[in-house]
């Protein structure tokens, strides 16, 4: 007799494989979800650990810092022409609150004199990434200067406003010329919002990314104090700024860029996260008209923190009126459920 060797034919070897790979197909989302959720948490943790030292600074100072302090001298020479002691190369609120996130060794070293992009400064907060202040579902920056690490995804509230160098038109918890203090929160520090989540530009001037900046020629109406603009307002104007892709877009003043510049560092919440236009800017940069939103690669909206510490994932769906009352520090329309 003949022994007979026992094996697989090929069509139950054809049947295993099919099997396995329809396995694979099955967990491979549940694990890149597992991964998202765990990543959504470190950005919740983040998010709450800042709204915690803005609530600390505010028991030392009575109120929450400006977005943005002045350089004690005009360092324009360094930069080129540019003023060094402008609101836009000033001291943020990310800066202030380092003592109260542990990174009091940074703190102690910024020359206050001078304004965050001149050295010691520049090499200080340019080579030193912040932990706290980065989202791990984005993106790093893409900069071109690898000690480019000085970045964040976490922006302060100005309001719901076009008017940002109007400091009475920024009706949020962040103003330019003067700090917020909680009795200034009048409709309630649980229905105002202070920290929003953002994207990192790519530092590729060639190419659009939703970190991006895209300047466009005209800008809206200009919105008085209180008055947020309609969403057919918006609309416009985001219509105009997506017509503009592929013409001047300054992706090196991606709204993740650098952590101690006040020009980067603020967020006007005048359209839900995730909006489907751009972030977008007059084209001279003069007038203050610009929109620089929440965004965020967890799915279906990015998460806040609001003047009272709490933390919350707000869905993109949310109402568009709801949100930038949400935005406004007194407004008369406390938010209730969002």
């Amino acid at each position: 007799m003949v022994a007979r060797l026992k094996a697989f034919t090929l069509v139950e070897l054809l049947v295993v494989i099919a099997i396995i790979g329809i396995l694979i197909a099955l967990l491979l989302p549940a694990v890149q979800a597992a991964r998202e959720a765990a990543r959504r948490s470190s950005c919740t943790n983040n998010l709450k650990q800042l709204g915690l030292a803005l609530h600390n600074y505010h028991d030392v100072y009575k109120t929450f810092p400006r977005w943005t302090y002045r350089a004690n001298v005009n360092d324009s020479a360094a930069l080129g022409g540019y003023y060094g002691n402008d609101w836009w190369t000033g001291y943020t609120p990310a800066i202030m609150i380092l003592p109260y996130i542990e990174q009091g060794v940074i703190y102690d070293k910024i020359d206050w004199y001078h304004c965050p992009v001149v050295d010691p400064n520049d090499t200080l907060f340019r080579g030193t990434a912040v932990s706290a202040y980065l989202c791990p579902s984005d993106s790093p920056y893409s900069s071109i200067d690898p000690n480019q690490k000085g970045n964040t995804n976490y922006l302060y509230s100005a309001g719901p406003c076009f008017g940002l160098y109007n400091d009475a038109q920024q009706p949020g918890v962040f103003r330019m010329e003067r700090e917020t203090g909680m009795r200034d929160i009048r409709d309630g520090t649980s229905s105002t919002l202070m920290v929003g989540e953002i994207l990192m530009g790519d530092g590729d001037g060639s190419k659009f990314s939703w970190g991006d900046i895209v300047q466009q020629v005209a800008g809206p109406a200009t919105n008085p104090r209180f008055a947020f603009p309609p969403k057919s307002e918006m609309d416009t104007w985001g219509t105009a700024c997506l017509a503009n892709i592929g013409g001047p877009v300054d992706s090196s003043a991606g709204f993740a860029y650098r952590y101690p510049l006040g020009g980067n560092t603020f967020l006007t919440p005048l359209a839900p996260p995730n909006w489907r236009y751009p972030n977008c800017t007059e084209s001279t940069w003069s007038t203050g008209y610009q929109f620089v939103g929440a965004r965020s690669r967890h799915p279906g909206g990015a998460t806040h923190t609001l003047a009272d510490a709490s933390v919350h994932f707000i869905s993109e769906t949310i109402n568009f009126d709801t949100y930038q009352a949400l935005g406004g520090r007194e407004d008369g329309t406390p938010v209730g459920e969002f």
